[in-house]
């Protein structure tokens, strides 16, 4: 393969922003990838810095993944029993409110457990 720039040289690599091939003479090594010298060496390093930032959310979610499920599965259960215990024996807005909350937390759990198992 041939530099993109200079047809006669030998390419080493791509710039990882336009994908272009380069010769030692283009390409600028960032130490995670190439770019084009004095071209899209900013850009490359951006998207190197969002998929640190992404890896890094990642990891941390890793402790907490159910906390959103948590949350509504135990709002529900308050709005289910407050109604039972204060209402008219399951009839009430708050029975059918805290029903959905309970029906989406059992929602998002599925689907987080889905998702941290591709992972």
């Amino acid at each position: 393969m041939r530099c993109f720039n200079h047809s006669e040289v030998r390419a080493v690599g791509f710039c990882r922003h336009c994908s272009k091939a380069l010769c030692h003479g283009c390409a600028s090594d960032l130490g995670f990838g190439l770019a084009c010298r004095d071209m899209h060496e900013q850009q490359v390093t951006a998207v190197n810095a969002m998929v640190e930032r992404a890896t890094r959310a990642q990891t941390v979610g890793r402790s907490n993944k159910y906390l959103s499920s948590l949350f509504f599965l135990i709002f529900g259960s308050f709005f289910v029993g407050y109604d039972l215990y204060e209402g008219d024996r399951g009839t009430g807005f708050g029975v059918w409110l805290g029903g959905l909350f309970i029906a989406y937390g059992l929602y998002l759990a599925i689907v987080v457990r889905r998702v941290w198992a591709k992972a």
